[in-house]
């Protein structure tokens, strides 16, 4: 599992914070940010092209 991923699946079913995500998955909340933000791009970007 991709660290991206990981941090979608603790916040989105587990429900931490971004802040306990960080801390969970052992990186710096900069680093969530981004992996959250690219994230939720795709996402949208996914849904625009159904």
């Amino acid at each position: 599992m991709s660290k991206g991923s990981e941090l979608v699946r603790l916040r989105t079913f587990d429900g931490l914070t971004i802040i306990e995500a960080a801390e969970r998955m052992g990186i710096s909340t900069r680093t969530a940010d981004r992996y959250w933000t690219y994230a939720r791009e795709w996402l949208s970007d996914k849904i625009k092209k159904t």
